[in-house]
């Protein structure tokens, strides 16, 4: 991933090169550990700033929100920020009532459902319900955080961190699952794309009425999974 995209994704918020990663570690160590919390905070962001190099080349320009990724499945128009906020704001139990709830909107008349329906029924039916669970995962974890913005600032950093690694375990199993487990899928979508080019995968179940809640907590729990700590300690 390029600094540009990993910023725009909320993943960085900074970029330094390699070369200068030691120095930046050995500064930051040498930080006064009595500073107040705010004034620790701007002296590291200073000593960010020494070290970073702009996100954006002279040659490319940040993202905003008249621009965005040409990746996007269509322009954030008033139309299509009104149909996130109806149709994703408070997400239904199942992929089934979700494609129910945006078969009812096109029926309506509505661009956006009906764009967003026919994108996610040409996608795997396994792998957009377990897209689902995580999203109702998120939202559940993200009102119990929204309690925690009066902790002091390294209270709150340190749970970020600690949300990140989860979300990366987590990501890590779903892998694991995916490619090793359960491969039937991942391995039809690269013969459909990359090996016969049909771009007509044969998904396992075939539809999305054939997805069941024990199939995403088999792929969620993949117990076998050889585990992302295990690689992170190595």
């Amino acid at each position: 991933m390029k600094r540009q995209k990993g910023t725009y994704r909320g993943l960085a918020t900074h970029f330094v090169p390699r070369a200068h990663l030691a120095e930046l570690k050995e500064k930051l160590e040498k930080v006064n550990g009595f500073l107040s919390p705010e004034a620790a905070r701007a002296e590291v962001d200073r000593i960010v700033d020494e070290f970073s190099e702009p996100l954006f080349s002279s040659s490319s320009s940040p993202p905003s929100s008249s621009s965005p990724p040409s990746s996007s499945l269509c322009n954030l128009t008033a139309d299509v920020l009104d149909g996130c906020e109806k149709y994703f704001s408070v997400l239904p139990e199942s992929f089934q009532a979700l494609l129910a709830s945006l078969d009812e909107g096109a029926a309506s008349g509505c661009r956006f459902a009906a764009e967003v329906k026919q994108t996610l029924r040409d996608k795997c039916p396994l792998s957009c319900a377990v897209w689902l669970a995580l999203f109702r995962q998120a939202e559940a974890r993200k009102c119990v955080d929204e309690r925690s913005d009066d902790a002091p600032f390294y209270a709150q950093r340190e749970e970020e961190g600690d949300r990140l690694l989860e979300v990366l375990r987590q990501d890590f199993v779903l892998a694991e699952a995916f490619g090793h487990g359960y491969p039937e899928n991942f391995k039809e979508g690269v013969r459909a794309v990359l090996v016969d080019k049909d771009n007509r995968p044969q998904w396992t179940p075939s539809n999305n009425a054939d997805v069941h809640e024990d199939d995403v907590s088999r792929m969620l729990n993949y117990c076998e999974a050889n585990g992302l700590d295990r690689y992170l300690h190595s």
